[in-house]
């Protein structure tokens, strides 16, 4: 066993590790990682052996379950009593079959794909195909289309109310390209291009005819320009509140020159400086991003939740030889920190509140940070490793997996591979050596010494058991 700051598990590197967090209900384990994955959560399991199958099986309180298990590309069939996805589904690549939930369709249904092709989405749309992807059409749910590609294309969707959202039409695409779009607000855009020589798109505002929006592209990537001055509506503690956005980019050989700077409701701030790949700045809705001489500086700054909890991370990258990351997260108004510096390859630390802390020497995963490597495949790698807990266990090991000591007030194990093993437990008079991996060995337990001879045989010696 082996414990570790989240948990407690156990590893034999590289080729299985396994990590229980009762705390969070949460269980990890990896075989031959990346290959094979399978996580757990008290809620659902997912398991992954990459590239070739996938399974996942939910269950939740009110008693509906879902699971899906996926052969890749040839074999998907899963269960559901789900209101959503009820029932069983069956598709065999590229025989024929049904598939639920997958590309972000209700459900999909194909005979000798891709000749035939019909799914349908969550809002009612239904598209067919044959063959898939020249020869289309679709309707439902307001929606409307026909596709004959690459020589026409066109969508159009209606409101409720039968107003018309948006009408698309593309000819030879992507050459040629005529949309309306937003058409039942009080701001419509219209948008014509002919790519790759020029594009624009405007929106005006119905009450005063102004253009509100307005972006512009000159044989592309060459030159983009776009501004825009709408007028955002909300409520704030119930009093309606004018938020002018004033956004305006500026491009230059895409994506190598950029500049933008404005306000918006859903970015917050913005704020944009880039010429690859000597600097780059970005800043929207609480993120900060720079960059110098891409991809050799680096400065992250996040502010934010994740899972519901409040968090600000910074990070810190000269690549690929300094990485520093600090991360602050509040839980119930208590705030825990987790600070981690390598010196890649030679050097790496971290420390987190409470005590726990990990140095590492010979630390070859170039970074950023990846768990799965760390607990499988990091150990093969590392000269020196010193880890303590807040619990007051501590771990060392030398030579990766060669050799191996963690001890704490009441517990302690030491093993040198393939020779020497020793584990003690103070509490239950437990004291037991191992020789060639336990092909012979001697020990006390309970008081009681014996000896150990072929792996199993256990030979009671002279003395008296504890009471």
């Amino acid at each position: 066993g082996e414990d570790g700051a989240a948990g407690r598990g156990v590893r034999f590197s590289p080729f299985f590790s396994y990590l229980e967090e009762p705390e969070r209900d949460r269980t990890q384990l990896d075989v031959l990682y990346p290959l094979l994955s399978r996580r757990t959560d008290g809620k659902s399991s997912a398991t992954r052996l990459i590239p070739l199958a996938y399974y996942k099986n939910v269950v939740r309180p009110d008693g509906t379950y879902d699971w899906d298990v996926v052969l890749i590309p040839f074999l998907f069939l899963g269960d559901s009593n789900d209101a959503d996805r009820e029932g069983a589904y069956l598709g065999v690549m590229p025989f024929g079959g049904t598939l639920k939930g997958f590309l972000g369709k209700e459900h999909i249904d194909f005979v000798l794909f891709p000749a035939y092709y019909h799914a349908m989405d969550m809002y009612g749309y239904s598209t067919y195909f044959t063959p898939f992807p020249f020869v289309g059409w679709g309707s439902g749910g307001g929606k409307d289309s026909l596709i004959i590609w690459p020589f026409y294309g066109n969508v159009n969707k209606h409101a409720a109310d039968g107003a018309l959202k948006y009408d698309r039409t593309t000819i030879l695409w992507p050459v040629v390209n005529w949309q309306t779009n937003d058409t039942n607000t009080p701001e419509p855009e219209s948008v014509f291009a002919l790519f790759p020589f020029y594009g624009q798109w405007i929106t005006e505002n119905r009450e005063t005819g102004e253009v509100v929006r307005r972006k512009y592209s000159v044989l592309w990537p060459l030159f983009q320009h776009a501004r825009d001055d709408r007028v955002r509506r909300f409520f704030d503690q119930e009093r309606e509140v004018n938020f002018a956005l004033q956004r305006t980019y500026w491009g230059l050989f895409w994506p190598l020159g950029a500049w933008e700077t404005g306000f918006d409701l859903a970015r917050g701030e913005v704020r944009e400086r880039r010429l690859l790949p000597f600097y780059w700045y970005t800043r929207r809705r609480g993120r900060e991003e720079t960059r110098v001489m891409f991809p050799i500086y680096w400065h992250d700054h996040y502010a934010g939740r994740a899972n519901g909890r409040p968090f600000v991370n910074d990070y810190y990258a000269v690549a690929p030889v300094l990485w520093y990351d600090s991360r602050e997260y509040t839980v119930e108004g208590v705030t825990t920190d987790t600070h981690w510096f390598k010196v890649w390859p030679f050097f790496s630390s971290e420390k987190e509140d409470g005590g726990a802390r990990l140095v590492e020497v010979l630390s070859p995963f170039p970074a950023p940070r990846n768990e799965g490597w760390d607990r499988t495949l990091g150990p093969l790698w590392r000269l020196f490793e010193y880890r303590s807990l807040p619990e007051g266990d501590s771990l060392v090991r030398v030579l990766g997996p060669v050799f191996k000591h963690r001890w704490s007030e009441n517990e302690s194990e030491t093993h040198l591979l393939p020779i020497y093993s020793r584990h003690e437990v103070r509490s239950l008079g437990l004291d037991r050596t191992d020789l060639f991996w336990g092909l012979f060995g001697w020990g006390r337990e309970h008081g009681q010494p014996f000896l150990k001879l072929f792996f199993f045989l256990e030979v009671p010696l002279g003395g008296t058991p504890d009471p």
